[in-house]
């Protein structure tokens, strides 16, 4: 079996890879061991244009609402799906350094952070300091995206359903070899699953050596 990339992992890397790549011609096989407890099945699904103490954008966030919105926009209207929800975070501040911070960063930088008005919400919460609004934030419904991704790869036959085997993968003179799987590449959509890197280097050179 031939393929332009072998994917492992059909977490939300591995989908939206599997989806982009195929959109643009390639051939892909996904492998994946379909673990209901993954990183991507439990996660939340919440993109925060903010980030930590200092409540500093996101990394590259101005280039990746833009990129994301076009894309699983293209996903819902192929599939007839809802997959993005805009919505609002308020953070209830939790110490007198966030307060800081953010009154730091509202007054010079506002594109995501807002004042919250908290007069109803001290009627059913009891915090000490003020609130803030993060807006835009999203929140992807991941179980439906990735469900539909591996339907429609399973569909394809471009699904696999097993565990990686790495000691299985090696090199040979027409790509990358895994079983009965020649690929152009391969990418490890794995996340914390993926073995670490020492192992993995030791078993590439051992079938690069195999190849001289």
């Amino acid at each position: 079996m031939q393929t332009d990339f072998l994917i492992i992992g059909q977490g939300i890397a591995g989908s939206l890879l599997y989806y982009s790549l195929t959109k643009r011609g390639a051939s892909c096989i996904l492998i994946d061991d379909a673990k209901p407890n993954s990183a991507s099945r439990v996660a939340a699904g919440l993109i925060n244009p903010v980030t930590g103490r200092r409540l500093v954008k996101s990394w590259m966030i101005d280039e990746l609402i833009p990129a994301f919105e076009n894309l699983y926009a293209e996903i819902e209207r192929e599939f007839n799906i809802q997959c993005l929800y805009h919505t609002q975070l308020t953070w209830h501040l939790p110490a007198t350094d966030i307060v800081e911070a953010f009154e730091k960063r509202i007054g010079t930088d506002t594109d995501f952070l807002q004042i919250a008005n908290t007069s109803e919400e001290r009627n059913l919460f009891n915090f000490p300091y003020k609130a803030g609004n993060i807006s835009p934030c999203y929140i992807v419904n991941l179980q439906l995206l990735l469900d539909t991704i591996r339907a429609t790869a399973a569909q394809s036959g471009k699904l696999i359903t097993d565990k990686f085997d790495h000691q299985e993968l090696g090199l040979d003179i027409q790509g990358v070899r895994y079983k009965d799987i020649v690929a152009k590449k391969i990418i490890f959509c794995e996340g914390s699953a993926a073995p670490p890197t020492p192992g993995l280097r030791t078993c590439l050179i051992h079938s690069i050596r195999e190849r001289r």
